[in-house]
């Protein structure tokens, strides 16, 4: 025997006492008035599409967001891959994300598992043509690209950053000042700019473009308990981790999404 299964979509005025589904309501103004998708999901206006009483299904698995760490220029302590561990198990303390870690990252090798690609130098550097259009391939299929020059090495003004410039004008991208309200400082941790880095004072830059993040800030080392002025405080790690699982999740939705934004 067969059975056949199905449902009916209704549009009703006042919410039915019967079980139902909400799938999207509408404040509506004027009779021919044309229904859109809302500009902001967390603000629809009248005549927009307002999803946002509408349930949600709970993953069953943790998603597992891979990342790396290529080291750009040799670093007497290469620890920056300390400092996103650290980072990665902050947030997979949290029931929606498991990060790993690998260092040393092969940038001439098979990238594709990754999500993120943590790159850090210090002295200038030259990729191989090899290199550079597998980094390009990466951030056109999704990936995402987080920059970051070593200062507790390099100093304040290392000469990495340079040699990233060159990079970024390889991949034909332009990173830009990172606006207030941007998914990369407001989703989850909502800031109002760029928490302090390494650097307590200045030097604390973040910009995108095109699957790249790059930062002035030096998280990494902050991700390990250090500033210039020494040990970090608690608040100055906290921020720092909180804007760390921002990355972690602009990389994710990116990498869902398969294109570069």
């Amino acid at each position: 025997f067969f059975v056949y299964m199905g449902y009916n979509v209704e549009t009703v005025v006042d919410q039915p006492e019967s079980p139902q589904v909400e799938l999207a309501r509408i404040v509506r103004q004027g009779q021919d008035a044309i229904i859109a998708n809302a500009k902001d999901f967390h603000r629809p206006s009248v005549n927009e599409i307002d999803l946002r009483f509408r349930p949600e299904i709970t993953p069953l698995a943790r998603m597992t967001v891979l990342t790396g760490v290529a080291y750009l220029s040799p670093l007497g302590d290469p620890s920056h891959g300390r400092g996103l561990l650290h980072l990665a198990r902050s947030v997979s303390l949290q029931p929606e994300m498991r990060v790993l870690v690998n260092e040393g990252v092969d940038l001439s090798g098979d990238l594709g598992e990754y999500t993120l690609l943590y790159l850090v130098g210090k002295d200038a550097f030259n990729l191989d043509e090899t290199q550079a259009q597998n980094l390009s391939d990466f951030v056109k299929k999704g990936g995402t690209l987080f920059v970051e020059s070593c200062h507790r090495e390099g100093g304040s003004r290392p000469d990495a950053d340079g040699s990233f410039a060159r990079l970024f004008q390889a991949l034909g991208v332009n990173p830009r000042a990172i606006n207030r309200g941007a998914p990369l400082i407001s989703e989850p941790f909502f800031f109002s700019g760029p928490p302090e880095g390494y650097e307590r004072q200045g030097n604390s830059d973040l910009r995108a473009d095109g699957g790249v993040v790059y930062s002035t800030c030096d998280y990494g080392c902050l991700w390990q308990g250090e500033q210039r002025s020494g040990a970090a405080g608690r608040e100055a790690i906290r921020a720092s981790m909180e804007w760390g699982h921002n990355l972690l999740l602009y990389a994710w939705q990116r990498r869902q999404r398969g294109h570069s934004v």
